[in-house]
């Protein structure tokens, strides 16, 4: 079961406080979409080359967290077993750093790490978890210049999963990067390849659901969370989306019923706060 957590809400409040949408698209692209349509920082090229994790390694992103004694005494021994053995057992501590550092809101340099496993390990799915985890360091930074260099380092490791696994978890997520970036046509383009192989995907569907909302085509968003739901009952964020399209598209009934139905399948105090509230406006309190 999939549940909108803390930093999914807080991105939706700070990126737009009625639509909600975790991934960005100009609104001129996106409507244009729709009429034809019919509707990063600097990684380590070795273990010991990383900066210091004593010091917040992610200033701007929205959490700013010290690492603990404790935390640091982990990195500086999975360091070392990053140092040793093969590249298998390299790889083992590599990920372990990486899911260190995610733990503590620091995914640029989870990232960096996971890209030197990907190095290591020469696999598809390690690069596209490398290349997923600079888009998620990218929609967390706030300079520019930084947001630039992860979302490109981001789409160079998905080119590499992509043509290494011919995966379509891969090319949906390169898409993003390309949805994101001057070109984003080419991003609809490929998730529109994806959903013609495999109607069903969640996550195109979601994609694209969401950029309709950034938008405000409401109803095209509506019926992409609607199919969702059919696929997927049981993934709270759906339910939400379906929310905000009915909220927006004026039918305050029917959006109540699915923010409730999203706050019943969410565990996260910060998610169902905000459901609580969407709710409380929608019925005029």
């Amino acid at each position: 079961m999939k549940a909108l957590n803390t930093k999914q809400i807080v991105l939706i409040l700070a990126a737009v406080v009625a639509v909600g949408v975790l991934f960005v698209l100009p609104k001129g692209v996106v409507k244009k979409e729709a009429e034809n349509s019919g509707k990063p920082a600097a990684e380590p090229t070795s273990v010991a080359a990383t900066p210091s994790e004593s010091k917040d390694a992610n200033s701007d992103t929205l959490h700013k967290v010290e690492l603990s004694p404790t935390v640091i005494k982990q990195i500086t021994e999975l360091k070392t077993s990053a140092s040793k053995g093969n590249n298998t057992e390299k790889g083992k501590a590599l990920l372990a750093l990486a899911d260190l550092f995610k733990a503590n809101t620091k995914y640029d340099s989870a990232a960096a790490y996971l890209e030197q496993r990907a190095g290591l390990l020469q696999t598809g799915s390690a690069f596209e978890l490398a290349g997923e985890t600079y888009y998620e360091a990218y929609s967390l930074a706030f300079d520019e210049a930084k947001r630039q260099g992860l979302l490109s380092k981001s789409q160079e490791l998905l080119i590499k999963a992509f043509d290494l696994s011919k995966s379509l978890s891969a090319k949906t997520k390169l898409a993003l990067t390309y949805v994101e970036s001057p070109t984003p046509m080419k991003g609809i383009g490929l998730l529109r390849e994806v959903l013609a192989v495999e109607p069903k995907n969640e996550l195109a569907l979601y994609s694209l659901g969401t950029l309709s909302i950034r938008s405000q085509q409401y109803d095209k968003a509506l019926a992409r969370f609607d199919q969702l739901i059919a696929i997927n009952p049981s993934d709270s964020r759906y339910y939400f989306y379906q929310a905000e399209c009915l909220a927006a598209l004026k039918k305050p009934t029917e959006a109540i019923t699915a923010y409730k139905k999203a706050s019943e399948l969410n565990t996260d105090p910060t998610a169902k706060a905000t459901i609580a509230d969407r709710i409380a406006d929608l019925q005029g309190n």
